[in-house]
C-alpha cells in the first residue's frame, strides 16, 4: 500500500498580489508570530533574536533568469539600525541594514528596505538571519528589475 498522488487545490501564490509573500507563511525558526490589524496579512513574524532563529521565504517564483528587486516591509522599534544577513539560493549573500521606524508592530506601504538578488527561472529562496538587533517582518515584494 502506498500513496501515488497528492493534489492540492489552491491558487498560487496565496497572496492577493502576485510577487508578494507574507512573512508568516514562510519557514520560521525560533521566532514568534503575532496577530496584528496593521500587518498586511493580519500577522507578522517577530524578531529573530533566539540562537538559530531565521526566516526563510521559499517558492519565490521567477519567470526568467535575472536580477530581482526585493522590498522588505518591516518595523524596527530600536533607536539604532538593525542588520540582517541574507542568503539567496545558497549562493548569494549580503548584509542588509534596516533604519529605525520608531515603533514595533506597525506596518505601512512606505516603510521598506530594498535590495537586489540574482534569481533563476523557477522557484528561489531567501533566508534572513539577525546580525545586529532584529526587525519585525510583515511581507516581501519581489519584482524583476
Amino acid at each position: 500500500m502506498g500513496i501515488t498522488e497528492i493534489e492540492i487545490w489552491a491558487p498560487f501564490p496565496q497572496t492577493p498580489n502576485v510577487g508578494e509573500y507574507e512573512a508568516e507563511d514562510g519557514y520560521v525558526v525560533n521566532a514568534p508570530i503575532f496577530a496584528s490589524a496593521d500587518a498586511s496579512g493580519g500577522s507578522y513574524v517577530g524578531q529573530l533574536l533566539e540562537e538559530g532563529a531565521l526566516l526563510e521565504f521559499t517558492g519565490l517564483w521567477a519567470k526568467e533568469n535575472g536580477e530581482y528587486k526585493v522590498e522588505v516591509f518591516f518595523a524596527n522599534g530600536y533607536e539604532s539600525a538593525a542588520t540582517m544577513s541574507i542568503i539567496s539560493n545558497n549562493i548569494f549573500s549580503e548584509s542588509i541594514t534596516f533604519h529605525p521606524t520608531g515603533s514595533w508592530g506597525f506596518f505601512d506601504e512606505a516603510t521598506y528596505v530594498e535590495f537586489r538578488v540574482p534569481f533563476v527561472r523557477g522557484n528561489n529562496n531567501i533566508i534572513f538571519r539577525s546580525a545586529v538587533n532584529s526587525i519585525e517582518f510583515d511581507k516581501i515584494r519581489v519584482t524583476l528589475v
